[in-house]
């Protein structure tokens, strides 16, 4: 078993931590939802095109990255919570790669060339890998605490 994880034991929720859960978790809904309802607009308006794509992709990471925040903040355990924290690193980790990507489609007008791709690609998963497999190694979280830090 991975040094600080405690897989069974249910995280407290102090009465002041509660209220600062549902504040948090208020504000990235609200803002998950209009991230979601303005890119629903474009999409149904824009012409669909390589830049489209390129945009939905990079809005993809960041609602990845939303959602996957607000499911760590709720979790009820260790376990869940610490899925939650990699799939946030997750969207984190590839939103500079979809940017690039799109701010490339916006002013060449085509497509990434696939060694570019395959280039980029390199840093965000290397750096991906270590969170994902910091319960082997420890060298990104030292220790995960059972309390939530929202």
């Amino acid at each position: 078993k991975p040094r600080g994880f405690n897989q069974r034991r249910p995280m407290e929720v102090s009465e002041k931590l509660a209220y600062d859960i549902s504040v948090i978790t208020g504000s990235h809904l609200i803002a998950f939802v209009v991230l979601a309802a303005l890119t629903a607009f474009i999409w149904f308006k824009a012409k669909k095109s390589i830049l489209l794509n390129s945009y939905l992709a990079l809005v993809a990471m960041i609602m990845i990255w939303l959602l996957a925040k607000i499911f760590k903040t709720v979790s009820p355990n260790e376990t869940l919570r610490w899925f939650f924290i990699v799939l946030q690193y997750f969207g984190v980790q590839y939103l500079g790669y979809c940017l690039i990507i799109f701010a490339y489609v916006y002013v060449t007008a085509k497509a990434v060339p696939r060694t570019m791709l395959l280039v980029l690609s390199i840093f965000p998963t290397l750096s991906f890998l270590v969170v994902a497999t910091n319960p082997w190694h420890m060298q990104f979280y030292s220790y995960f605490a059972s309390r939530l830090n929202v």
